[in-house]
This record gives structure tokens, sequence and C-alpha cells, in this order.
């Protein structure tokens, strides 16, 4: 069920493996990729979100390991780092150590890392295997080795369940409550949280939900009430039925690995083990960048949402917002919902001051989007046709779609409709910002009409 691209708490074993090299100084990597290459590239690609650079190569398995470094024109003079990204030592080595293991027992065992010479690496005739490379360190006294801790490894669902209790006791306070948050969880005040634990980004723990000790609750997952997580692995987008109880296990959609018994279960029922279902797209949170973007936009029209409100005062509401992923996970926001009555002026000014510019507080947090669906009560969403709701289930509302914009006598329900698929394909392309500039000339106008209104009746 896991592998070294399988996220560990908050990054998978090939990261973990990358930030170590990039750690102890390296700044250009030569990766030896297997039979499956794509992922590994897909995922590292150029190397230019940790400062270094990339080189692959193809490994040949049916030569020595002297035949694939010759490709990587090693000097004999220099000393390389030879690492291993299906294991990760703990501790942070340095240019001593020779090879890096630890011991079981009276065993000793090679993590795959070590600080070697070009030409002692470029001597390795014979040699085509790990466990062969590890034979002949063993054997070589004149070789220096650091012993430490197991390392972290994903070659089985045991080894990857205790490197994920290595890096919770490595990252968890021991003098706090050992209980690490990711950003936007939502605990249910009933839950109880026994540390250490983590709880990943947008997670969602249900009441009476029982987690920890040793718990990792992947991003996106959602607990449902009642459930117990104890001494496991819920992997990200996982969603845990009610009252279900897992313990040392490691919980996917549909699947569960049972450690203690050695048994992976498959095809499980909804009810069980299910994905969340909500895409990366409709999770992915604001840019510093956008960030402040939106922070100067809310400067820029400040004044305009001071006037309005003056002629809307009085008028606030709240929406319980449906949340993707399970349409009964819901959060009240202090917004207004889409309104469809009264003047075409009136509807955007009303618009601007109770949705709009209140909801631009609400992009950073995750919560909403600028451009998406119809921001309705959950009621509502209930009420929907079953196409209709799907979209709610995996995509976000927003602050516009085309439907605000729509004139009251082509407001139909299709068109809605059409209004909302819309913006979920292209919601998160120009096209938003291209609807959100019409929207604001239309603001404006309505204000300017508005007031022309009132100087004129004034005037009389």
């Amino acid at each position: 069920m896991t592998s070294i691209l399988t996220p560990m708490l908050d990054k998978p074993l090939l990261q973990r493996a990358i930030e170590q090299l990039v750690r102890l100084g390296c700044r250009h990597v030569h990766v030896l990729l297997g039979i499956t290459p794509e992922p590994v590239r897909t995922f590292l690609a150029e190397g230019e979100r940790w400062g270094i650079t990339l080189r692959y190569h193809y490994r040949w398995s049916d030569r020595d390991l002297a035949d694939n470094f010759k490709p990587l024109r090693l000097s004999p003079a220099s000393r390389y780092w030879l690492a291993s990204a299906e294991t990760v030592p703990v501790l942070v080595p340095d240019e001593q150590s020779g090879g890096i293991g630890w011991r079981t027992g009276t065993v000793t065992h090679w993590s795959g890392w070590g600080c070697f010479s070009g030409d002692w690496l470029a001597g390795l005739k014979g040699v085509a295997s790990r466990e062969a490379l590890e034979a002949l360190l063993l054997e070589q006294h004149s070789i220096s080795r650091l012993v430490g801790s197991p390392p972290l490894s994903a070659s089985s669902d045991e080894d990857f369940l205790d490197s994920c209790k290595a890096c919770l006791l490595q990252l968890a306070p021991e003098d706090g409550p050992q209980i690490l948050p990711g950003k936007g969880a939502v605990l249910h005040p009933s839950a109880r949280i026994d540390g250490p634990c983590y709880i990943g980004p947008l997670a969602r723990i249900g009441a009476g939900a029982n987690i920890g000790p040793n718990a990792v609750i992947g991003e996106g997952s959602v607990i449902d009430r009642g459930a117990t997580v104890a001494d496991c692995v819920v992997l990200p987008d996982t969603y845990v039925g009610i009252e279900l109880e897992l313990k040392h296990a490691i919980a996917a959609p549909g699947q569960l690995s049972s450690v203690a018994h050695g048994a992976v279960l498959t095809c499980l029922e909804p009810t069980l083990l299910a994905a969340v279902n909500q895409p990366v797209a409709t999770r992915q949170g604001l840019s510093f960048m956008q960030r402040c973007g939106v922070l100067l936009l809310r400067v820029l029209l400040l004044p305009l949402y001071l006037l309005v409100r003056q002629w809307t005062a009085g008028s606030s509401s709240s929406v319980q917002l449906c949340l993707p992923g399970h349409l009964q996970w819901q959060q009240t926001v202090p917004l207004a919902p889409a309104i469809s009555t009264g003047k075409p002026e009136e509807r955007l000014v009303r618009h601007f001051s109770g949705t709009f510019y209140p909801g631009l507080a609400l992009l950073p947090k995750g919560l909403l989007v600028l451009c998406g669906l119809t921001l309705r009560d959950a009621s509502e969403v209930q009420q929907l046709p079953d196409y209709w709701r799907g979209l709610y289930a995996n995509h976000r509302c927003g602050l516009l779609n085309e439907a605000v914009l729509l004139p009251a006598d082509e407001a139909t329900s299709s068109r809605h409709y059409a209004c909302d698929a819309y913006a979920c394909a292209h919601g998160h392309s120009m096209y938003a910002i291209s609807l959100m500039l019409r929207y604001l000339y239309q603001v404006a106008g309505a204000v300017l009409r508005l007031g022309m209104a009132a100087w004129s009746g004034a005037a009389r």
C-alpha cells in the first residue's frame, strides 16, 4: 500500500531523502531511476524547489554499480554521498561516515547511505545489488561506520508505520500536548485527541471521535463521528466511517492494511473507508503573492464598501457553507447567500456589501474561491438534483460566477447550473480575474446610478 511517494506525515520519503542531501550540502544530485521512473521524475522535476540541480540516469539492473556510475563521471579524488530513497537515516551524518547503519540485536545493517571517494565507487566491480554492497561494506573494516537508530523506511507497511511514529516523536514537543494540527484542520469540540498525533491540513475530525495516541491523519481526510484511530496512519483524502475502530493499521480509500495481522483488505464498503473525492485543485491555498493581491484589493475597495454599507446598514446574515468532500460537513460564514430578487442595481449592491467584500477575507483561509459555485445554504444544496449536488460535493463555493451578473429574466434553473458547471471548470484560470473586473465595473455603475437617483430625489 505504501511507497517512497506515500506522504509520511507532511512529506513522502523521497522528499525527505532529497532534503537530507540538501542539509549535507549537496547541490548536484544524480538520480538512478528504476523500472517505473515517471512518478519519481514528475515529483522531483528539476530540483528547483530545493535549490539543487538534478540529473537523471537509468539504472541497468544487469550491470554492476561501477558500470552504472560511469555516466556520472566521478572524480577519483572527490567524495560523494551515496544515498537510498528507500531508507533515510534519522540522524544527520557527516562526511566521515563511510557507512551509516543500525543494529538489530547483534546484527548490523546498512542504511544505504554513506560518503565514499570517487575512486572507491568506481572500483565496485561485480557488485550489482544493494545486498552485495552491504556485505562488502560490513567486511571492509577500514571504512568508518556510524551506527544509530533504524532509518525511515517504506519498504513494508510495518516499516512505514514505525517510520511515521519516529517522525511524530521527532516533531512533537516534549513539554507540550504533542498534538500537531495542520492548517485548516477542523476538530469537533467533543472529539478526544491524545498525543502524540498529527492531524494534516484540511482534515476533519467528527463528533465523539477518538484520535491517538500515535495517530497520523493525512491531509484532507475525514474521521466521522464516533470513530477511533490509534497507532494508525490514515492516508490523505481518506474517509473513515462512523464508529469504525482502527488500531495498528494503515487506512486508505477502500483499503486497510492490518499491520498487527499482516493482512491487506481491499474493496471495502464506502461506509467504512472511502475516498473523500476532493480534487487537489479545490484544496490549494493561496500563494504569498495571491494573499498580497487579496489584501491590496480589500484596501482599494474599502471606500466603496463603506459607501455602500451606509445604504445596506442593518442587513446581516449568515450561511451554512457546505465543505467539499462530504456535504454533511458544514461551517457557518457571515455572508449572504445568493440574491435573486430586487432590481439589478440593488441586487449588485447588496451582493457586494453582503457577500463579495466580506468574503475576500475568507479566501486565504481556503473556505471559498474567487470564482466557484453559487453560494447557497446547506439546506438549499440538499434540495438540488443529484447531478447538481455532486458539484458541491467536489468543489468549493465562490464569491462570483456568471449567475451573479445574469438579468432577472434569464436567471432560470438551467442557466444557474450552466454557470456553476462553467465556474468549476474555469474558475482557476484568468477567467476568474476577467469576471471580477466585469463585476466591479457593473457594481461601480450601479452605485453611481443609485447615487444619482438618491441625489435627484433629495433635490426635489
